[in-house]
């Protein structure tokens, strides 16, 4: 019973270890005569993804738990013939979109999209670099727009400076953040549990059992 128990206590703490675990993200990219970015994916000690372009070189590396794996060359799929679309298919189409309105399933989505761009959002984003257009007074139009997004959010810096005489763009990005698997996961099974949902998913059912293909 003890061992049993032990044994539980170990799988519930993996789980909870999983779920609370924050996924750390880092985003650079910079261009200066050429564009080059460096995207960092780390899980905590459970795996590291990088991708990124330097010099017009593209890499790649997978880390699991700090061991690196080979890389993988993909091959495109084969191109495949598109199936014609039937009548049956429309009149489906049609009455999903009409149990998706009924049920105003509309503001829940949006709701959850909100919810998660939130939960996702970095927690630092530096800006900085010069531009200019080839008309100066192009180049005087962008400065309240920058002002203004420097100003939206405290971990927004913005350091783009003018330049008047020339058309010139260097510019650097970061940006860094978190994500709780946990709250993700939380903001998913309330969307998918809320009574407007599961309206819908009955009304799609039935509409598939009751149309019949021509």
């Amino acid at each position: 019973m003890n061992i049993i128990l032990a044994l539980i206590l170990v799988v519930l703490f993996f789980i909870l270890l999983i779920l609370f675990t924050p996924v750390n993200y880092t985003i650079k990219a910079g261009y200066q005569d050429q564009f080059n970015y460096s995207i960092k994916i780390a899980y905590g000690f459970l795996f590291t993804f990088v991708m990124q372009r330097v010099d017009r070189r593209n890499k790649m590396q997978f880390m699991i738990c700090g061991i690196s794996m080979p890389e993988r060359n993909k091959q495109l799929p084969s191109q495949k013939t598109k199936p014609v679309r039937k009548q049956s298919s429309r009149l489906k189409g049609i009455k999903t979109l009409q149990s998706f309105l009924e049920n105003r399933l509309q503001a829940s989505i949006w709701r959850l999209l909100k919810q998660l761009l939130t939960a996702c959002q970095p927690n630092e984003v530096i800006i900085t670099g010069r531009y200019g257009f080839y008309e100066p007074h192009l180049t005087a139009w962008v400065l309240p727009c920058l002002y203004l997004l420097d100003g939206l959010n405290e971990t927004y810096c913005i350091d783009l400076y003018p330049v008047w005489d020339q058309e010139y763009l260097e510019m650097y990005l970061k940006a860094a953040g978190s994500i709780i698997p946990a709250l993700l996961l939380w903001y998913l099974l309330v969307f998918i549990l809320q009574a407007s949902t599961w309206r819908f998913l009955l009304a799609v059912r039935k509409n598939k059992s009751s149309v019949q293909p021509f």
